[in-house]
């Protein structure tokens, strides 16, 4: 699978950019990405539907406290410790 055309548009960007510092610094006689435009309609290339985070207090661990582990803290004790 290709890249996407988001990440193909930060290529190019920089790839401008450095073109661009070429021509500016006199290490080039011309900015040959000068014309290029960005790449149409990224927002409709989505390769990878998101979602939104969950609001607190409505996950699989809701009711859970985050520093008790299932089994018990006595587990989580050094053997030779009391």
């Amino acid at each position: 699978m290709g890249k996407s055309i988001q990440t193909a548009n930060y290529y190019l960007t920089a790839l401008k950019g450095f073109t661009r510092w070429l021509w500016k610094d006199r290490r080039s006689a011309a900015d040959p990405l000068a014309g290029m435009s960005k790449l149409a309609n990224a927002a409709a290339d989505v390769r990878h539907a998101r979602r939104d985070f969950a609001p607190r207090g409505t996950g699989p661990a809701a009711g859970r406290r985050p520093d008790k582990r299932p089994d018990g803290p006595e587990s989580r004790r050094h053997p030779l410790r009391r």
